[in-house]
Formats: structure tokens, C-alpha cells, sequence
């Protein structure tokens, strides 16, 4: 008698069985924690005829592998059955989730591992309950996991997501929306996204309309010393705050050395105490870039821990940014660079509106309709404008196709997209909502200058403040002003 040792297991054998020994060992290897629970009372398998006494019952003794594999056809489905799971449906569905996961794991190179204890199924049996779906006896689902192969694996994986990719769509734009409207403090105030999708997938559309993927736009930014800096900043913050209250701010921000040089610039909690980090370049983007990162101070300043209305956390900044950048004009600098600096923020998010773009249309998709499907996804791409879709990079031409085959690999590529990173809409939430806000409130000022009072007080007492009362300030601003206008 000849023995294998492999993975909890023993093989015996004798020389007419040693091939099929080798494909048990194969078998068990590439599905171990699978078979180690699915034949836990046999941790002997021993196959063909052999003389000597089994050892009480925790032997499996088989003729051939033929055999072998009859056997797993009769006890692998009751297996399945009393597993910790509710359903097949809801399982297959749970699976699909996973393949998606460790497929599109690798998205803008994050880490990202499944923990095998938080699995309702070894992930190795995956593929049992595809193949018991998709064959129709067990026998044959047993031999294609002998035979599991890419190719099999693939071939199981293509069923499992034509058969549930629409209902995984819906399933997951449904969670995203409860996910938007539950995951701060602020439950009654996370709507926003909701409640203004088109408004904000019409601005999201504008931004890609103008972001410049040719480069050949940029300018080289003036150099600017921290002398020259510390001047534009007091400059400019007199002549947005008269009251002189963000001067007398910025002046402690100095002298309690609450401003360090960083690798990177952001407002920081460092032991109970908010911090600037700067990191600066020594050219004008510093002016910038601190004007930025002050505002955020001033909104989180009096706070332990930052508690702000997450679709108004970046929106004084990028506000107060913008006009920091117009004040830049108004004291000479060269429009052409000033310009540039204006269109950066839209570029530093390019590669993310392209995702956004896909994931808040289907969003208003489910929104209007209540279910996406692809006849309604056809109608919605109708209605997307020829200008939209020559500025789209033919590769991403799948955002706008009007192919069944290219709208379900669109649904594919938001379906793994979400599953590998569903916190991406709400990490990105207050700089959708924040750059159209700002925009917007930018365009009030332009008009009139009294507008940045509002914005003082909405900065000042953010953590308390509203999206849908400053959406409405804003909406009055510009009735007021355009009836004005056509008074005039």
C-alpha cells in the first residue's frame, strides 16, 4: 500500500490507483479548505482494492475515482444545503459580489482582501454552488470540479453574472442611496445627492466638458516666497472678512506655530489640537493651496472631532479658493496662469468624474424609473449630447453606447467598481456637491459682492448649517438677481 499526505488528508492507493491517487491530491490541494469540511469525517480516502483492515470509520474506501465522484454527487448537495446560508438566490448573489471583488480589486491600485472567516461559504466551494446551478444533475457539476480549470471557472463566472448582473445593478444603486442618505450623523441632512442628482450629474457633465486632456494649457506658476505669501494672505483676508476675525485667526494660527511644513497640505487634529499642514512649492499655488486649508480650520476649529455636514464640507473651501484665485486677477497677475489655476480643480478629479459620471447616471436611472434595465439605460444614453460623447475618450465609449452588449459591460464595470469600493460616491460626495455649491455661490458674488457675508456666516457656524437651506440661499440669490437683471 503506497500513501499521499496532502492538506489534512491521506490517500492510500496501490499501483493501479496511483493515477488517480495524483488527481485526488490535485483536487485537494486547489480546494482544500473546501474539501476539508465537506469530508471531514473521512481524513482517510483510500482508493482501490487493498488487503489491509480500514481504521473504524474514518476511512473512505472507494473502487476508482469513478466511484469517488459518485459519492460526492449524493453528499454535496445536502452539504450546500445546511450550510450557514439562507437561499441559493441570495448565496449566488453573494457570490457574484465576491468574483467581482478580487476581479476589480486592483482599481487604482488599492488594497483590498476578503476575509475568509466573514464568508458565509469557503470561497473555494464558490464554484460548487455555481456548477450545482448551472448543470443540471450533480454528477456533472461534480466532474466540471475536476476539471476546474480557467476555462471552467470563466465559463461558470459568465452564467453566474448574465443570470444576476441587472438585479446586482439595482441591489447595489439601492444601497448606495441608503448608504448616502444613513452613513453620517447628519441622516436628515445626506439627501442632498439624492434629492439634486440631475442638477449634479448636469455639473459633473459640465466638468468633464471642460477639463483639457491635451496638457497643452498649463503655465508655469510665478514663484512666490513665504514673505510674499504671508502678504497675500493678509491682504486677502481683510478684503473678504472686514470684521477682521479670520485675520485675528490666522494670526494665532503663527504664533501658536499651529502652521507646519508637511509632505502634503490639509487641516489636521494632532493630539486635540487642529493643525495647517503646508506643503509648500514656493509659487502661487501655496497662496492657494493655504486658503484652502484655513477655511477647512475655521469650519472644524472649535470641534474635538470634525462633525460637519458631509455635502457641505468642502464647499467654503473650494468657494473661498476660487475667489482667492479672482483676487489673484484683480491685483495683476497673468490671466492665462490664473486661469489655469482655476481649471486645476477639475483636472486633480478627472479620472474620478469619469467614474462618477457612469455611477450617477444609473443612480438617476433607478431614481426615475426604479429599476434599471437596459431598454431604460438605452433611453437615458439618447438623451446624452453628441458634444458629451466626442469629449469622452474612445475607450470609455461604453458610458454612452447604445449596444445591449456595451450597456451590460457597463453594468459589469459599475457592479465590480461598487463591490470593490462602495464608499467611492460617498468619498467623493463633498467635492461633487462642494464644487457645484461653490460654483454656483461663486456666480451670486460675482453678481453681488453682499453674498459673501452669507458665506462668512454659513463658514462660521458650518457644523450646524443645512445643504437643502443652502441650496434654496442660493437658488433666491439667482431668482433675485436674474429678475433684477431683466428689470434693468
Amino acid at each position: 500500500m503506497k500513501k499521499l499526505k496532502v492538506q489534512g488528508f491521506t490517500i492510500e492507493y496501490n499501483k493501479e490507483t496511483e493515477q488517480d491517487a495524483k488527481v485526488l491530491k490535485k483536487l485537494f490541494t486547489t480546494n482544500s479548505l473546501f474539501f476539508l469540511d465537506l469530508l471531514k469525517t473521512y481524513p482517510i480516502i483510500r482508493i482501490g482494492d487493498i488487503d489491509e483492515p480500514l481504521q473504524d470509520d474514518i476511512t473512505l474506501e472507494v473502487s476508482s475515482l469513478d466511484e469517488f465522484k459518485e459519492i460526492l454527487a449524493i453528499i454535496l448537495p445536502p452539504y450546500i444545503e445546511k450550510l450557514n446560508i439562507k437561499d441559493d438566490e441570495e448565496s449566488l448573489m453573494t457570490f457574484l459580489r465576491i468574483l467581482l471583488t478580487t476581479k476589480y480589486s486592483d482599481i487604482k491600485d488599492r488594497d483590498l482582501s476578503i476575509k475568509k472567516n466573514e464568508l458565509p461559504i469557503y470561497i473555494e466551494s464558490i464554484y460548487s454552488l455555481i456548477a450545482l446551478a448551472y448543470y443540471e444533475s450533480p454528477k456533472e457539476a461534480v466532474n466540471a470540479l475536476f476539471n476546474l480549470d480557467e476555462q471552467e471557472k470563466k465559463k461558470l463566472f459568465n452564467y453566474l453574472n448574465d443570470t444576476y448582473r441587472i438585479d446586482l445593478v439595482n441591489e447595489l444603486i439601492d444601497e448606495q442611496i441608503k448608504y448616502l442618505s444613513q452613513a453620517s450623523e447628519y441622516k436628515n441632512q445626506d439627501n442632498f445627492i439624492i434629492e439634486n442628482i440631475d442638477e449634479l450629474l448636469k455639473h459633473t457633465t459640465e466638468e468633464m466638458l471642460s477639463i483639457d486632456l491635451s496638457n497643452q494649457h498649463k503655465k508655469e506658476i510665478p514663484p512666490l516666497t513665504e514673505e510674499q505669501l504671508n502678504k497675500l494672505i493678509v491682504e486677502f483676508l481683510i478684503k473678504v472678512d472686514p470684521s477682521l476675525k479670520w485675520l485675528k485667526e490666522y494670526e494665532e494660527l503663527k504664533n501658536k506655530n499651529k502652521i507646519k511644513k508637511n509632505k502634503m497640505w490639509n487641516c489636521d487634529n494632532e493630539n486635540g489640537t487642529w493643525i495647517i499642514n503646508a506643503s509648500l512649492t514656493h509659487t502661487l499655488e501655496d497662496f492657494r493651496s493655504f486658503i484652502h486649508e484655513f477655511i477647512h480650520y475655521i469650519t472644524v476649529k472649535d470641534q474635538k472631532q470634525e462633525s460637519l455636514p458631509i455635502a457641505l464640507k468642502e464647499f467654503p473651501s473650494i468657494y473661498f479658493e476660487t475667489l482667492a484665485l479672482k483676487f489673484l486677477e484683480e491685483k495683476g497677475y497673468d490671466k492665462e496662469v490664473i486661469d489655469f489655476m482655476l481649471s486645476e480643480r477639475n483636472e486633480w478629479t478627472e479620472e474620478n468624474v469619469y467614474n462618477l459620471y457612469l455611477l450617477l447616471g444609473l443612480i438617476s436611472n433607478y431614481i426615475k424609473n426604479g429599476c434599471v434595465t437596459v431598454k431604460n439605460e438605452l433611453l437615458r444614453r439618447c438623451l446624452i449630447s453628441k458634444e458629451l460623447k466626442d469629449k469622452i475618450p474612445q475607450e470609455l465609449s461604453f458610458f454612452h453606447d447604445y449596444s445591449e452588449k456595451e450597456i451590460n459591460y457597463s453594468f459589469d464595470i459599475f457592479n465590480g467598481y461598487m463591490t470593490a469600493y462602495p464608499e467611492s460616491i460617498y468619498e467623493e460626495y463633498p467635492y461633487i456637491t462642494g464644487t457645484y455649491l461653490a460654483d454656483r455661490a461663486v456666480e451670486v458674488t460675482v453678481q453681488d459682492p453682499m453674498f459673501i457675508y452669507d458665506m462668512l456666516s454659513i463658514t462660521d457656524n458650518l457644523s450646524t448649517t443645512n445643504p437643502n437651506d443652502v441650496i434654496t440661499l442660493i437658488n433666491q440669490k439667482h431668482k433675485q438677481l436674474t429678475k433684477k437683471h431683466e428689470t434693468i
